[in-house]
């Protein structure tokens, strides 16, 4: 599937955009100015009280933000594949999601399913998300309200902490046509450098009626920081594999997706991801390309 913008334009006209802070990856005058007002406000409030929580904006993506000491970009949603972590105590973001999926065969239509999602950080290093999930078959199908979904994730310690930095996820899913489905996901993501960090999701989901089908994934993700608090870009990995109850491992479809996955941070408080993935699907014995294009626009109304 094509892009009118391909990723390698947009990450050259990017890293052409940042060329000063690649060429030289040294810490900016403000990010100095708000680093002298953190120790500042460290000494005063005391180390134990003050945590790792910065003071004003974060200049970078590793800055520590909130009461569990977490990386900036952790609070913004980087992965649309891979989850990582909570949010702080008291954050609200709100996105947007189009996904197009189906398979790279010329007579084959695509499946559409928007997303409108809610994310409320509770404290406690728990976190609560509702969604609103539309689907469309097809390009002529009509675009209707396919479920709502509700998550609940408790991340296990304060960042840095435990290694990966795990987080438990739990998802209902009231479909309005077929049975609800129960998913759970082992959450992990951590830091390589102020400039590298990675996401991986280990996830199990069944259905609670019908067929009872399983359904087993692994996702992870990898991104670099290619300009601070703009432009990030990586790529996202996704395996699935489905069964029935009673045929366990018994695989009646297994897919492999891979690609690029990109962020754009055009104000402080807007992101945007766009990952179009593409690979194989086997089912029914039979072996064909595949494709999902995720497009995310999120926002943050309260840090």
């Amino acid at each position: 599937m094509r892009s009118n913008v391909p990723g390698s334009v947009l990450l050259a006209a990017s890293m052409l955009f940042c060329e000063p802070a690649l060429a030289a990856e040294t810490v900016p005058a403000p990010a100095q100015k708000a680093a002298g007002r953190a120790a500042e406000a460290k000494e005063q409030a005391g180390d134990e009280q003050y945590r790792t929580t910065v003071v004003g904006t974060p200049e970078k993506e590793a800055d520590p933000v909130g009461e569990y000491g977490q990386p900036a970009w952790s609070t913004r949603r980087r992965f649309p594949t891979t989850r990582v972590y909570v949010l702080p105590k008291g954050g609200v973001n709100l996105d947007y999601w189009l996904v197009t999926e189906g398979g790279i065969s010329g007579d084959s239509q695509p499946k559409y399913t928007s997303k409108l999602e809610f994310e409320f950080g509770l404290g406690a290093r728990l976190q609560t998300d509702f969604f609103l999930r539309f689907e469309q078959d097809g390009y002529a199908g009509p675009m209707k309200l396919a479920a709502e979904e509700l998550e609940l994730r408790w991340a296990l310690a304060d960042w840095g902490k435990l290694p990966g930095n795990p987080a438990l996820h739990f998802e209902y899913i009231r479909k309005h046509e077929g049975p609800p489905v129960l998913e759970s996901k082992l959450l992990f993501g951590d830091m390589l450098s102020d400039r590298w960090f990675w996401g991986a999701n280990l996830v199990f989901e069944r259905e609670l009626g019908g067929k009872a089908e399983n359904e087993y994934a692994l996702t992870a993700g990898l991104s670099r920081v290619v300009c601070e608090n703009f432009f990030l870009a990586g790529i996202e990995v996704k395996a699935a594999a489905a069964d029935e109850a009673g045929e366990r491992f018994e695989f009646e479809e297994i897919s492999l997706l891979a690609g690029p996955s990109f962020q754009l941070r055009p104000t402080r408080v807007l992101y945007v991801d766009f990952v179009p993935l593409a690979g194989v699907r086997v089912a029914d014995n039979e072996t064909t390309g595949h494709y999902a294009v995720y497009l995310v626009l999120g926002l943050e109304l309260a840090e």
